[in-house]
């Protein structure tokens, strides 16, 4: 998947995000998501669910 899936931004450097990933600390957003709420790498990111946030 890293091949396939380059990073245009990080917070903490490329590999550092794929470990957050991988640890289930992290998550990925496409480019559209992040421009459109106006959010930077290492910004929370609060997800609603039918259980709640």
């Amino acid at each position: 998947m890293r091949q396939s899936w380059p990073l245009l931004d990080t917070a903490t450097g490329h590999e550092a995000a794929w470990q957050a990933l991988d640890a289930g600390d992290g998550a990925f957003i496409n480019e559209q998501l992040a421009h459109r709420d106006g959010l930077a790498p290492g910004d929370p990111l609060h997800l609603r669910s039918p259980q709640g946030p």
